[in-house]
This record gives C-alpha cells, sequence and structure tokens, in this order.
C-alpha cells in the first residue's frame, strides 16, 4: 500500500483500535507488518536510512500524564528530502514501572539486521520484551510528530 506521509498515522490507527489491548507479539507483529506493509510516498525506502525502525524501552518520567512509567516502544522513522528533521510514529505499550527498574534503558535501529525476522529476533531476545511478555501493559499510544 503506498501512501501519503500525512495519513500515515491514520492507517496505524486503523490497525490498532480494531485490536483494543495487545500483547507484546501482537505489539510487534502489528508494528513490524505495518512498517513492510506500508510504504510512503516520495521516500525512497530502498536507503535504509529514509524509512526506519527505532526499538526502545526503558523507566522515564515525562511529565505528562504517564507519570513514572515503563515505555516499549517501536518507532517508525521517515525522512523526508529537502527538510532537516525527520517525521516519527511512535508506537508505545505503557506500563506500570515497578517490576521494570532493574532493566537498563535499550535502543537499537532496524537498519543494524539483515530483514525484519532478524530485527523481531534480536527484540525478543531483550530483557525488556521478557520481562514485558510476563506483565499486561496498561494503555497504548500512537503519536505522530516532526523532531
Amino acid at each position: 500500500m503506498l501512501i501519503k506521509l500525512k495519513n500515515v498515522e491514520n492507517e496505524y490507527r486503523k490497525r490498532v483500535e480494531t485490536k483494543g489491548s495487545l500483547t507484546v507479539d501482537e505489539f510487534i507483529n502489528i508494528a513490524l507488518t505495518l512498517f513492510k506493509d506500508i510504504k510512503i510516498e516520495g521516500i525512497d525506502s530502498s536507503e535504509s536510512d529514509n524509512d526506519m525502525l527505532l526499538y526502545q524501552y526503558g523507566v522515564y518520567d515525562w511529565g505528562d500524564e504517564n507519570g513514572k512509567h515503563f515505555s516499549f516502544d517501536i518507532t517508525r522513522q521517515v525522512c523526508v528530502p529537502q527538510e532537516d528533521e525527520p517525521y516519527q510514529l511512535s508506537f508505545t505499550l505503557i506500563f506500570e514501572p515497578s517490576a521494570f527498574f532493574e532493566i537498563e534503558p535499550y535502543n537499537c535501529w532496524s537498519d543494524e539486521f539483515d530483514d525484519g525476522e532478524a530485527f523481531a529476533m534480536h527484540i525478543k531476545s531483550t530483557s525488556g520484551y521478557q520481562m514485558a511478555t510476563k506483565i499486561t501493559a496498561r494503555k497504548v499510544e500512537l503519536r505522530f510528530d516532526q523532531c
């Protein structure tokens, strides 16, 4: 599916809202499937830096309504030609932080791996994933903005 950048958030929302609550494995599957299935007009995805995924997690307090929480996130970053800052669509599971305090924050980019399957296998090897699979997320967030 080829869509305009301004519509990418809506396509993700359609998929996420039909699911209700998500397990960590469903979350990963949705993020990777949408990345593979949705291409963005005007973006040369053959150059991995133009359209890639960032996997990250950690305990944070951004001063928002989530307070202190564990964030398990797969963000799609798109670099538009002739624009200085990339766009990011952050797809995040929010957890109560207590079980995650001993887990160090972590991040990696999809372009560090040969393909989506290797990226998914790596995600599933991390301590954040292993702990998150044992606990139900309190909410799912989807946020789209330019850095």
